[in-house]
């Protein structure tokens, strides 16, 4: 919140920093604990929705970017998510006695009017964009915290200063900001050193612990020197009540040698190190794969048929060599694989077609051969990772990555979430009571060209873990059915 209130009181008017702004909104929302209680988890999302509709504007050079696409428009999604998070709010207001009750958005029927005005803008030159922007932004003022409205405001500010097309301003290539950078954790030293390995910059913050960028120590001054994705794994409120500090120290030396034995793989990053014992905290070393990752891409629809089953097969494939070594990574999710590109590929391109892209898993913190508390994300976590007192401590990680796998399977061929809900716990519910599939997983069983893709699904999806496909029968039968039939199907499936 301190970094959102400095942004927005630093920058002001027409020359504001949008992106920045939204990257600090998304730091808000990145530091709330995942699955901390329903409320928590429910207004994480909200704010992760807002700011995922918001970087459609900060990257956008010109009205013609906004286009409606077929899930529809940036500024129906981002009605959407605000409406979400305002009720949220407003819940939470009414319990303190600050507000008396929801009451139907003011910023949808705002935001409504700017998308009218960004679709008659696309077919005839329009002066009164910027106008209706700023009633947009005053509207959203009626359902958000200030700061968070701000910030909003002054991302749609922006749109009223876009031109026509890029030919109307005169650009002629699109230049992609680097984000600001996030701020360094308070507990890290002073000398930024960890287990012989200098902090660079932070990737991200999340329930499973913190990314950072990193170089050896000896080479922490050599630009050219290599570059890692160097992890330290939380030990959380979560973790603490089911193991102890000492306990958790353990398994992670346990876990972290095991992915010693990991063979290496263009689907998998690289394994480099651990170190149990680096103060103040462990580490995990890993290859750093440059790229977007998968949730981006699903974020932005920017998928084929084609596209998706190569992606899963790419990752199905990473995932069997892990398997063939007795080990699961059991976070298996789409902001956890990222696309490799080979080095010609523009940004432009990669937006688009995305040819030859090679997708990677990565974050390999939760990664070994026991399936232990805070494995899995509450949309791809299999049953025993919300139950293990039900199913035991003796549950294979490779059918929890079969699990997830198939949750990620579904979602990769028809652009929404199979498991959903709410709030967290209707979440993990959805998870526990279903015997081979969510009702969502109904209507492909009755689609005429996919409907065995729906068996397939069922049978990875099955509550009990030792009942499931294993992965190596299952990408075989992925890639008959999408050589069959899959591959001639327009993106996303639908009922």
């Amino acid at each position: 919140m301190a970094e959102v209130a400095l942004l927005v009181g630093e920058r002001g008017g027409r020359h504001a920093d949008e992106q920045a702004l939204v990257e600090s909104l998304r730091g808000v929302a990145e530091a709330l604990p995942p699955g901390s209680s329903a409320r928590v988890e429910g207004l994480r999302r909200g704010l992760l929705s807002i700011t995922r509709a918001l970087e459609a504007f900060t990257e956008a050079q010109c009205v013609s970017d906004l286009r409606r696409g077929d899930d529809g428009t940036a500024l129906d999604r981002l009605a959407g998510a605000i409406t979400y998070a305002a009720r949220l709010i407003a819940g939470a207001t009414r319990r303190t006695g600050l507000r008396e009750g929801f009451f139907p958005s003011s910023s949808t029927r705002g935001l409504r009017k700017l998308d009218a005005w960004v679709e008659r803008a696309l077919l005839e030159k329009d002066e009164g964009m910027g106008a209706a922007a700023t009633v947009a932004a005053e509207a959203v003022r009626h359902d958000l915290p200030p700061l968070f409205a701000e910030v909003v405001g002054r991302v749609l500010l922006r749109i009223g200063r876009l031109p026509r097309d890029l030919s109307a301003s005169g650009e002629m290539a699109r230049v992609v900001r680097a984000g600001r950078q996030l701020p360094l954790p308070p507990w890290l030293p002073p000398s930024r050193t960890l287990g012989g390995f200098y902090v660079l910059r932070p990737i991200g913050t999340g329930a499973g612990g913190s990314v950072f960028v990193a170089r050896r120590a000896e080479e922490r001054h050599e630009e050219s020197a290599e570059t890692f994705a160097l992890k330290v794994p939380a030990y959380n409120g979560a973790v603490a009540h089911t193991l102890s500090e000492e306990e958790f120290l353990r398994l992670f030396r346990e876990e972290a040698g095991a992915l010693l034995t990991l063979p290496g793989h263009k689907n998998l990053a690289g394994f480099v190190t651990f170190d149990a014992g680096a103060k103040p905290k462990p580490i995990l070393v890993m290859e750093l794969v440059q790229g977007p990752t998968l949730e981006r891409l699903l974020d932005k629809r920017a998928m084929s048929m084609p596209i998706a089953l190569d992606i899963l097969d790419g990752l199905a494939a990473g995932l069997e060599a892990m398997h063939g070594a007795g080990i699961g990574h059991l976070d298996v999710k789409p902001s956890n694989v990222i696309l490799r590109y080979p080095d010609d590929v523009g940004t432009q391109t990669r937006s688009r077609k995305v040819p030859n892209v090679v997708p990677v898993l990565v974050d390999f913190g939760l990664a070994g051969r026991k399936v232990r508390p805070g494995c899995g994300s509450p949309y791809y976590g299999a049953p025993e990772v919300w139950d293990a007192a039900y199913f035991g401590d003796r549950t294979d990680p490779r059918a929890t990555d079969v699990y997830a796998f198939s949750c990620l399977t579904y979602e990769m061929l028809t652009g929404t979430t199979l498991f959903g809900g709410d709030a967290l716990p209707a979440i993990i519910a959805a998870h526990l009571i279903h015997e081979e599939g969510p009702e969502s997983l109904r209507w492909l069983h009755k689609h005429g060209q996919a409907g065995a893709l729906a068996d397939l699904l069922a049978m990875g999806l099955r509550r009990n873990p030792r009942k499931r496909l294993g992965l190596s029968d299952f990408r075989i039968a992925l890639g008959e059915m999408g050589h069959a039939r899959l591959r001639g199907l327009s993106w996303p499936l639908r009922n």
